[in-house]
């Protein structure tokens, strides 16, 4: 197969320019690899998670408990997806409530500032405590944990910006379960 730029080449859907190791509150969907329901399925209106559900609550437990600058407002695992509003405080850190010094990054043989190179594509480079550097962990553990990989490659972001804003989204993770069956990611609904 030729490769074809359009169709093959990977766009981020982060927005430009943001720094998504700054302060907010963010609203994410991370979704299971060919959005096949592994997780769990949904019955009266409730999710009941399977042991591959546990063990995604488990790891998105413990990768909350991990960093301290990071905090969930609410979440739900739904048969196919998570969908959580994620909180960064960089004021909360763990040298004690302070943000990490920004001269730790510094490799003083190279000459390099490890922290404005992570604002590079790669995900080798990711920025320290940022959503992204979050997200990956979180779907590493995870994998570790089931020895093969169940997530798509990317997830979905959106910067909550107003209070109302942020208490629609909260209502709509938590109506998702009972919102199922006309919900974008129900397969029947593809």
């Amino acid at each position: 197969m030729k490769f074809d730029f359009e169709k093959h080449h990977r766009r981020s859907t982060r927005l430009k320019g943001y720094d998504y190791s700054s302060s907010g509150q963010y609203f994410i969907t991370v979704c299971v690899k060919n959005k096949e329901c592994i997780l769990g399925d949904i019955e009266n209106k409730r999710m009941n998670i399977n042991e591959f559900g546990k063990v995604v609550r488990t790891e998105w437990t413990r990768s909350l408990n991990i960093r301290r600058e990071i905090k969930c407002d609410t979440y739900v695992i739904m048969p196919n997806h998570i969908h959580a509003i994620v909180v960064i405080d960089q004021f909360v850190g763990a040298n004690g409530g302070l943000p990490l010094d920004k001269s730790i990054y510094f490799d003083n043989k190279n000459k390099k500032d490890w922290g404005e190179r992570a604002n590079c594509h790669s995900p080798l480079h990711m920025k320290p405590r940022s959503l992204s550097s979050f997200v990956a962990g979180f779907k590493s553990n995870v994998s570790r944990k089931l020895r093969f990989s169940i997530w798509q490659r990317n997830y979905f972001d959106h910067i909550i910006k107003y209070k109302k804003e942020l208490n629609n989204i909260r209502q709509y993770i938590e109506n998702n379960p009972a919102d199922w069956e006309k919900d974008e990611y129900n397969p029947v609904n593809f």
